[in-house]
């Protein structure tokens, strides 16, 4: 089999559509019918950036198990279809709600691609760079007296109001069984490794919840 080399990208941040049909026509010009890439069980020693690769996702995994990759000069982008993404809930009568400055964790998960949600922590963590939107809502059934922290989704543990506002206790009432509400959602850029999750962040807090639901979904959207 002839070993074809690929241009070189354009600088900083190459176009896949140019490498791609750069390929295309470096294999049209030495009539080779088509390429067989090899699967591979580990990372390829000294990659150079728009080198090509099949990873078999478990012996080497850059971020979304098996299939083709390229290199952009320090990480792997996938070059299919990213299938990045979770739904999970907090469906019934449970009283696991959290201190103040902690995370909310939902239990029952319905979807979890490339299990990027950690029910133990709460946390999603980006298993490849880009743009990701998240929404949640919760709802909580409050004792008598009870005065409840804003909530707001938080990015790598800080709270960024210009992409994120805190949402507040949604009813003045302080009465046993008033529920109080809280929603948001969220869209952002985000680096490999970079955690997202729903927060007690800030402000008044007393009394206590008997009860209380919720939801917290993200996915990926498109490169950055």
């Amino acid at each position: 089999m002839k070993r074809l080399a690929i241009p070189s990208p354009p600088p900083n941040y190459p176009d896949l559509r140019e490498i791609l049909l750069a390929m295309k026509s470096n294999i049209e010009t030495r009539n080779v019918d088509s390429v067989q890439l090899n699967v591979l069980s580990s990372a390829p020693d000294n990659p150079a950036t728009g080198m090509i690769a099949f990873a078999d996702g478990a012996g080497w995994n850059p971020g979304l198990g098996a299939g083709p990759y390229i290199y952009m000069g320090s990480w792997w982008l996938y070059m299919g279809n990213p299938r990045v993404g979770f739904s999970v809930t907090q469906p019934s009568t449970i009283t696991n709600w959290p201190a103040y400055q902690a995370y909310f964790k939902f239990p029952s998960i319905g979807m979890n691609y490339t299990n990027c949600y950690n029910s133990n922590t709460g946390l999603f963590t980006a298993p490849v760079p880009g743009v990701y939107s998240f929404d949640f809502s919760i709802a909580a059934s409050k004792v008598a007296g009870a005065i409840l922290n804003d909530i707001a989704l938080v990015v790598n543990g800080t709270v960024d109001e210009n992409v994120s506002t805190p949402q507040v206790d949604s009813i003045g009432s302080t009465g046993s069984g008033d529920w109080a509400n809280w929603s948001g959602c969220l869209v952002r850029a985000l680096s490999k490794g970079d955690t997202v999750g729903v927060n007690k962040v800030f402000g008044p807090s007393s009394g206590a919840v008997s009860d209380w639901r919720g939801q917290f979904t993200g996915m990926y959207v498109c490169q950055a």
